[in-house]
């Protein structure tokens, strides 16, 4: 069982009234992009459609922006799956990040295509992969600003001690450009995959229209929220706001 950093907040500032000094007044954690792409099979010239078995690779790709010097990766997962009645369950057992899954949207349909595919944490669905089809997935997290006065985590007005408590985040302008240069990475990423070449042959998935020539627009592939939320409660002098 995963416990987080906010539910841990709201514990102390519930039950030590001291810590709502400095508890909650810095917070960081990590933004998300995920885009969906895919790329006619026929392009990779060393694919061998003989492969009979569940297959899963994973990279990882860590980048930082060059002036701000805030970090980012990118995570790749590909899911081969030629027999998804009996690949489902290990798939989603064996996959090295359960959110990066593919959804059966995004499969379907693209049985000769390679998909490098999306899936909102907030909307995994179970692996259903169909013949021949191999899902790639990227999902790409940048660092928010720790140190934004006006991103903080406070108690309200509310009498209910598991609810009281209102989290604010925004971003900085280090933010801004940060998450700006993940997206071109994560899009550049995607069109080395594809090999060379086949730019020209990527089509990106579009929640309302399916697959898309076009890349996307920021507000399609940006997840809204806060993950791996951190520094509520962190360790130091008091008058450093520890």
């Amino acid at each position: 069982m995963l416990i987080k950093a906010f539910p841990n907040a709201t514990l102390l500032l519930n039950s030590f009234p001291e810590c709502r000094r400095t508890v909650g007044k810095r917070i960081t954690g990590h933004f998300l992009t995920h885009i969906a792409a895919r790329v006619p099979i026929d392009k990779f010239d060393k694919w061998h459609e003989a492969t009979k078995s569940l297959q899963i690779g994973a990279h990882y790709l860590a980048g930082e922006h060059p002036e701000t010097k805030k970090q980012y990766h990118v995570q790749v997962t590909a899911i081969h799956s030629p027999n998804p009645e009996t690949d489902t369950d290990d798939a989603a057992r064996e996959c090295p990040d359960y959110a990066a899954a593919a959804t059966f949207a995004q499969l379907k349909g693209s049985e000769k295509h390679v998909v490098f595919g999306k899936c909102s944490p907030l909307l995994l669905q179970t692996l259903n992969c169909l013949p021949w089809s191999l899902g790639i997935v990227c999902a790409s997290l940048g660092e928010f600003t720790e140190d934004n006065p006006n991103s903080h985590f406070r108690m309200n007005k509310g009498n209910d001690p598991t609810t009281n408590v209102t989290l604010q985040y925004t971003l900085t302008e280090d933010d801004r450009k940060l998450w700006d240069i993940m997206d071109e990475a994560t899009y550049q990423t995607i069109e080395k995959m594809a090999g060379n070449g086949n730019a020209g042959d990527i089509e990106y998935w579009d929640d309302t229209h399916g697959w898309v020539r076009d890349r996307l627009d920021v507000r399609s592939i940006r997840i809204p929220g806060i993950v791996h939320e951190a520094s509520s409660a962190y360790v130091g002098p008091e008058e450093d706001g520890g």
